[in-house]
Order: structure tokens, then C-alpha cells, then sequence
């Protein structure tokens, strides 16, 4: 199951919202529904653009866990996760957007990592090829209070403004909410 949230808008500062939360929570999301709750082999959380929007999605790929059940231990991963942010210290909050910046502005390794760049940033109409520069210039300027503003909207959008795509499997049981596409 893929459960995204777009950004609220297609700036440069939601896309760096979201590229910053993905980062605070990947780890941890990782490890509690992977490690500790043994969910699935793929679990994820990734930001990226669909059709120039931003947004957060958080994958499972599960043989052991209905959607409904996923969804529900999704929710309950950023509730708490709400807690830990807004428990950071400046100096922890600090090192994790430097860590962001640095994977950020971190040198092409190749011809195949320059051409993905440039055109990732062609598909997103940014003609000078600097987004990920601008996007590390926004997240250089989050504060941990932006942060917990974001992921506490992040959580109330889980509930009625997001997009869950999921394949039944061999579970008889599907999310309540929403509409089938």
C-alpha cells in the first residue's frame, strides 16, 4: 500500500516541508513497523513531486497486514512521531536538517545521477537546475516549530485529504474511508 499526502501548495517551501519530515521519519518509521512490528519487507517513507506538487508517502508492502490495519499503525506511527519532533532539542533538530542539506547539495557521482537531476528539474519546469539548492535554502530556514506545525497537518490530512492505492492481496478486509478510483 502506498498512503500519500500532498503538499498544501507546489512551492519551494512545502516541497522542503515535506522533503524534511520524510527525512525525520524515515529511520523511525523503518524501524518500528519493519524492525519491531515485523509488518513487511518494504517500508518506506519518501517525498517527491508528482505533477509539480510535493508530498509525503509512506509505503508497506505487507503479507502479514490488511490495508486497514496499515493505515491505522500509519497513523498511530505519526502521532507519536508528532511527540519526538516536538521533543527535539535546536542542536538535534539542527544536525537533521544538516544531514538533509548535505544528501541535498551532495556532488553527482555520474553522467546517470547529473542526467536525473536535470531532468527531474526540466519535468518540474525549473529551467535553472538548481532545485535541490533551493530546496536546501528552504530547509536551512525550517524551524523545529514549522516542522511540528507540518507533521500535526500531515496527521489531520491522513484522515480525509490523502490518497491510499493498495492491492487487496489475500485480505478480505479494505479501509473504510475514501472512494474506489
Amino acid at each position: 500500500m502506498a498512503l500519500r499526502v500532498q503538499d498544501p501548495d507546489d512551492s519551494v517551501k512545502s516541497q522542503a516541508k515535506s522533503r524534511l519530515l520524510s527525512h525525520l521519519l524515515q529511520s523511525a518509521f523503518f524501524a518500528s513497523l519493519r524492525t519491531d512490528q515485523q509488518l513487511g519487507y518494504v517500508v518506506q517513507v519518501h517525498s517527491g513531486p508528482v505533477y509539480r506538487r510535493g508530498g509525503v508517502t509512506f509505503v508497506i508492502q505487507s503479507p502479514v497486514a490488511p490495508t486497514d490495519v496499515l493505515e491505522q499503525k500509519i497513523v498511530d506511527f505519526v502521532d507519536h512521531q508528532i511527540r519526538v519532533i516536538e521533543a527535539f532539542t535546536k542542536k538535534d533538530f539542527d544536525v537533521h536538517k544538516r544531514g538533509l542539506i548535505d544528501i541535498l547539495l551532495e556532488s553527482d557521482k555520474n553522467l546517470s545521477d547529473r542526467s536525473s537531476r536535470y531532468w527531474n528539474d526540466l519535468d518540474l519546469g525549473v529551467h535553472t537546475f538548481d532545485s535541490n539548492q533551493k530546496i536546501a535554502d528552504e530547509v536551512a530556514n525550517l524551524s523545529k516549530r514549522d516542522m511540528a506545525i507540518f507533521i500535526r497537518w500531515i496527521r489531520s490530512s491522513l484522515e480525509d485529504e490523502r490518497l491510499l492505492v493498495f492491492s487487496r492481496g489475500k485480505f478480505d478486509t479494505v479501509p473504510v474511508n475514501g472512494a474506489p478510483l
